[in-house]
């Protein structure tokens, strides 16, 4: 049987636990409908809601619905139990970005709902906000069946089964791979990106991670905290088109906060970069040359003596899981999200204490969630 786990923020009932107050500890979600069903494929969040997604396809959704992003039948009322998304089955992917939300299905198709001031949702419809899913267009992806998707705080992206990738929303600072802001989906890197197949991206403030098939990384967006791993002037630190990190290999996980990012290897390795003064890359920086020393562009192994299987990036903070069922924290604590029972940003990674089996790891932007097999 499995279980949530939730510790960090709080103030609008993201936690699934009935209240509002912060926890420095994990503590189990409340009962819901779908609580003691097996196999929850993922789970993580945006701004401050939360997804839970089954097997079966079916997601759930909790927390902050100022602008509909949780699908919430009263837009502006806090959505306090995880309660299912109608009208979609099937999903393969689930994104969530400050108060917007994307899903694709296994049929490869785009959902998107939530705060639309940014043109992050994607449509031609002129919509402020909305709490009812709308089908994208698949025209506006050249007919081809999606297969992974990204949400920034304010832009969102998705990759096609051709290696394809599109993006739209906020761009101005060089997030979409092209320049300006765009509320209809085009394509990323069209030139540079014509002859790589794209497998994944990842999305953050105002920057971009895309992993290709012979794991490389490619980025672009905002550099000023040396998010994008990429030296350049401080006084131009925007990447506008897509640009390959070079001496990176064997990747085979990205992710991103707000301004930090992080690489999984094949060897279990974790390596990070970008802003560095809430603790977030959980290992000394010593050329932190960027902003007062708040970042780096240099890309360097986070101090980890068991091999990992999954990384996971909030808005300042950041989890992993190893492969051994232990799950480590580190960053921006503010709200407690490292687990550790305290408040003071935690600078090298802690192991959270949890007795069950973890199977999977999430986070939102000051949440950290733990999926565990028990006995209830």
């Amino acid at each position: 049987m499995q279980a949530i786990l939730a510790w960090g923020s709080n103030n609008h009932y993201q936690l699934a636990i009935c209240n509002q107050d912060d926890q420095s500890i994990p503590h189990i979600t409340a009962p819901f409908d779908r609580t003691h069903v097996c196999n929850i494929a993922s789970i993580g969040g945006g701004g401050a809601h939360t997804f839970i997604q089954f097997v079966d396809g079916s997601v759930y959704l909790c927390g902050w619905n100022k602008d509909g992003q949780t699908a919430g039948s009263t837009i502006f009322n806090d959505v306090i139990v995880p309660t299912p998304v109608l009208g979609i089955s099937q999903v393969k992917r689930i994104a969530c970005g400050w108060t917007h939300t994307l899903v694709c299905t296994i049929e490869g198709v785009v959902f998107t709902w939530g705060s639309n001031t940014f043109g992050q949702l994607g449509t031609d419809k002129i919509v402020a906000y909305t709490n009812k899913p709308i089908l994208l267009d698949p025209s506006a992806f050249n007919e081809e069946a999606i297969s992974s998707i990204a949400c920034g705080m304010r832009h969102s992206g998705c990759v096609s089964i051709t290696g394809r990738v599109y993006s739209w929303g906020s761009g101005n600072k060089g997030q979409l791979g092209r320049e300006g802001n765009h509320a209809i989906p085009g394509v990323l890197g069209v030139e540079i990106l014509k002859d790589t197949h794209i497998i994944d991206l990842y999305m953050g403030n105002g920057h971009s991670l895309l992993l290709s098939e012979n794991r490389k990384i490619f980025v672009c967006g905002d550099n000023s905290y040396g998010q994008c791993g990429l030296e350049c002037a401080l006084d131009k630190p925007y990447i506008l088109k897509p640009v390959k990190l070079e001496n990176v290999d064997a990747v085979v996980k990205i992710d991103c906060g707000w301004q930090h990012s992080l690489l999984l290897t094949e060897k279990g390795e974790v390596y990070s970069w970008g802003r560095c003064d809430y603790g977030q890359l959980g290992r000394e920086v010593i050329s932190g040359k960027i902003k007062e020393g708040k970042g780096t562009t240099d890309i360097k192994r986070v101090g980890l003596s068991c091999k990992i299987v999954d990384i996971k990036c909030g808005a300042q903070h950041s989890i992993v899981l190893s492969e051994n069922s232990q799950v480590y924290v580190w960053g921006w604590n503010e709200h407690g999200m490292c687990g550790n029972g305290k408040e003071e940003n935690v600078h090298r990674p802690v192991l959270v204490n949890i007795k069950d089996k973890v199977v999977r790891i999430g986070c939102g932007n000051g949440t950290s969630f733990a999926v565990i097999e028990c006995v209830l």
